[in-house]
């Protein structure tokens, strides 16, 4: 079994989750923990949480998750290092 785990981060509103580096070591530790890193895929819209994740730890696979409120793709994915772009549904229908 795999997992693909949404990290949900709100920028416009900070006190609703952790901040994106402390989200990414509550996932990761538990990850770990349960011996799944291996075997996960950690997805979210905000790049600031995936390059935290990265940094973290170099082998998690990651992919970027893409909406409307990206306007430059081509930068938000070098900045988050993910392995996958995600493409916003509009894109593919």
């Amino acid at each position: 079994v795999n997992l693909n785990i949404e990290a949900k981060i709100f920028p416009s509103r900070p006190g609703v989750t952790p901040s994106p580096r402390r989200f990414a070591e509550l996932i990761l530790t538990l990850l770990q923990k349960e011996g799944f890193l291996g075997r996960s895929t950690l997805q979210s819209f905000d790049h600031r949480f995936l390059k935290e994740a990265r940094a973290l730890q170099p082998k998690v696979r990651l992919a970027q998750l893409t909406g409307e409120n990206h306007l430059d793709y081509l930068k938000v994915i070098e900045s988050s290092q993910a392995d996958i772009l995600s493409p916003h549904h509009q894109w593919i229908t």
